[in-house]
């Protein structure tokens, strides 16, 4: 199927005024230790395009964190400067971490995500000119859309991203490769990632993610303040580069993810682990859903945008401060 046909195909199926559930994945099949991508997938590698590029930041008023296992160790220069933590970018308000001192260990793995800035000689007038933390995320036996939302030290690739103490085997990665015209995979087997491990999942784009056994991967790093992920016509896949929850654009005039209005007639998937299928929503000048803000995006979570031809390319800018709240 071309993806002309497609992309008819699936703007089709949302002629109706409420959220759709279309398009099954199965699981992957393996012959002859090679793995190969099952039938029922093949329209979802014809639809996908990912994003990348990363901008990162540093100075003397920084934080750096490396990650060890389940343990990551957070660094900074002068003793006076107060650490501080947050649960949730945006929302929560930032605390001190009382008695830490550089280097300062935390446990990254477990549930839920803390994010750490530096308030500078302890005044909060002044904050580091960056921000680090981990991101849980509980994945269920089955596909999963998944973002990575904080750049990790040393890079983005899986071998960085899912270390093999911390990541059930057999899992698979899918990413598009525009090179191939479908998915690059890449499968953990024994601890060894099949293809290297060197594919990147970098902030503001998504992969697929496939596992027999649940279990939840963390993401450790630095949190990519300013950033511009453009969204081109066609399918594409993107996340929010900051890992928050929300709508993607609230036409009522609530707070959003900051996507920004979106282009007419386009149509955002969001893959629905529990029903194997994609939930839709088209926007023509408001959503498809009646009385709907939309598309509600969870922290690690990626989807899918087909934009027709008759839209414009989008640009998803985000430029987030350190300083308060």
């Amino acid at each position: 199927m071309t993806m002309q046909r497609l992309a008819k195909t699936m703007v089709a199926k949302r002629s109706d005024s409420h959220p759709k559930t279309t398009s099954c994945l199965q699981p992957p099949a393996t012959e002859r230790g090679n793995l190969r991508i099952s039938r029922a997938l093949l329209p979802v590698i014809m639809a996908l395009a990912c994003l990348s590029g990363s901008i990162h930041e540093a100075g003397a008023a920084s934080l750096s964190i490396t990650r060890t296992g389940c343990t990551a160790t957070l660094t900074w220069t002068n003793a006076a400067d107060v650490l501080e933590t947050n649960s949730a970018l945006g929302a929560a308000i930032w605390k001190p971490v009382v008695g830490a001192s550089s280097p300062y260990p935390i446990t990254t793995c477990g549930t839920g995500a803390n994010f750490y800035r530096l308030n500078l000689g302890g005044g909060g007038t002044q904050f580091s000119d960056n921000m680090v933390g981990y991101v849980n995320v509980a994945l269920a036996s089955g596909f999963t859309l998944i973002a990575n939302q904080v750049n990790n030290l040393p890079d983005n690739t899986l071998e960085s991203l899912f270390p093999a103490g911390t990541t059930t085997d057999l899992t698979v990665i899918y990413k598009f490769n525009s090179a191939i015209g479908g998915f690059a995979s890449d499968q953990i087997v024994g601890g060894t990632w099949s293809g290297g491990g060197t594919t990147t999942v970098n902030p503001g784009e998504g992969a697929f993610i496939f596992t027999r056994v649940p279990f939840t991967a963390t993401f450790v790093g630095e949190v990519q303040l300013r950033s511009i992920v453009h969204v081109p016509i066609g399918f594409s896949i993107v996340s929010s580069v900051i890992p928050q929850q929300g709508y993607l654009y609230d036409d009522y005039g609530g707070p959003d993810l900051g996507y920004g209005v979106p282009g007419g007639q386009s149509v955002y998937y969001q893959f629905i682990n529990s029903l194997n299928g994609y939930t839709s929503y088209q926007y023509s000048g408001s959503w498809s859903c009646a009385s709907c803000s939309g598309p509600y995006l969870h922290v690690g979570e990626s989807m899918f945008v087909f934009s027709p031809a008759s839209a414009e390319p989008h640009d998803w800018r985000r430029n987030f401060v350190v300083g308060p709240p």
